[in-house]
């Protein structure tokens, strides 16, 4: 029996979650549902970069913080 659950789970890509006497119960995720899932997950990421940076993208970001830093060690150096 163990080895014909091994195959099962191989060739299908599912987990056996119960066996009811020679029955197997088979659990195999839909990938449309990870698939929104996982857009889902990664908007949220994007909306909680953008929350920390003020709405402003990492690209503007880095150009905030260098523009200003360079402006003031050029005027160090003025006579």
């Amino acid at each position: 029996m163990e080895d014909t659950v091994w195959e099962l789970e191989s060739r299908t890509e599912a987990q056996v979650v119960g066996i009811i006497g020679r029955t197997l119960l088979l659990y195999q995720p839909s990938l449309q549902k990870l698939a929104a899932a996982q857009a889902a997950q990664e908007k949220l990421q994007r909306q909680q970069r953008r929350a920390h940076t003020g709405g402003v993208s990492a690209k503007w970001v880095g150009f905030f913080v260098f523009v200003p830093w360079y402006i003031s060690s050029l005027l160090l150096f003025l006579p």
